[in-house]
């Protein structure tokens, strides 16, 4: 009886196990279009140079090499060729410059109770050579007074390895009189000196050197070249005290000014007595 009954519960639950699997296949959720559509697998499987066809949504759209920015340190390091393109009137410049150089102009006027006064003008150029040399030539017209008018060329040339320190020797030629009824002859001057200059935020330094000058008037002499100088934007504003330290020298050593000029003699204390002629 007992098999019986085992035999007969085994054939129910052999009789009810599909429907029961149905069940449970019904009841489980399906994905509608879970399946890969022939234009989905045609675009996965398409080489990825070529283009894709179309609308991308904005959060999708490529980017293209050109528009991604650079990196400055790995741009192709192109040499930069200077400009020697010469500008003739530059916008508020009334003279030209170029690359390596530039033109520039000067005038000056003084005065004295003996010679009356001295009026010059002129025009030079400076001209770089290089990293550390440097060349300047110049041209100008002197007025003095109104006895004669002279001519004067001018030339240095400077070897500056760094900024504190460089060297320069020059030259200066004066031309006879003209224009005027006083003959005057020529004269020249040249010499040398070294530059010396601090690291501060208002560059001060000083020029060491000496000189020879020759004068029609005056005659030829040598002095040292002492000029303290303020470096303000490139120029040098200073006064040469080297003449006025030498003049000081020879008055102390000779009694005298210096300048040619001997002064005024006295007379002896004591005079000797001058017996009466017979």
């Amino acid at each position: 009886m007992k098999k019986r009954y085992t035999i007969a519960l085994c054939i129910g639950c052999m009789l009810s196990l599909p429907t029961w699997a149905q069940q449970q296949n019904d009841s489980v959720p399906r994905m509608e279009g879970s399946g890969l559509s022939d234009e989905d697998i045609r675009q996965l499987t398409e080489p990825i140079h070529e283009p894709i066809n179309g609308t991308l949504s904005p959060n999708m759209q490529l980017n293209l090499a050109s528009d991604i920015p650079v990196n400055p340190a790995f741009e192709p390091q192109v040499p930069q060729v200077p400009d020697k393109k010469i500008q003739l009137w530059p916008k508020g410049s009334t003279l030209p410059y170029w690359v390596t150089g530039y033109m520039y102009g000067y005038n000056s006027r003084s005065g004295s109770p003996f010679f009356g006064y001295t009026s010059n003008a002129g025009m030079g150029i400076r001209q770089t050579l290089g990293r550390y040399w440097s060349f300047d030539v110049g041209a100008g017209l002197n007025k003095h007074s109104i006895y004669y008018n002279t001519a004067d060329f001018s030339g240095s040339i400077t070897w500056q390895p760094n900024r504190f320190f460089s060297t320069t020797v020059f030259g200066n030629y004066t031309t006879r009189s003209f224009g005027s009824s006083i003959d005057i002859g020529p004269g020249y001057q040249w010499g040398g000196y070294i530059s010396l200059q601090t690291d501060t935020d208002l560059p001060f330094g000083i020029d060491a050197g000496a000189y020879h000058s020759y004068d029609p008037l005056t005659g030829q002499w040598t002095a040292p070249i002492i000029r303290p100088f303020v470096n303000v934007g490139g120029s040098k504003l200073g006064i040469d005290l080297g003449p006025l330290i030498q003049d000081a020298l020879r008055k102390n050593s000779s009694g005298s000014s210096g300048n040619g000029i001997n002064p005024v003699p006295r007379p002896p204390k004591n005079l000797p007595r001058v017996a009466p002629r017979k």
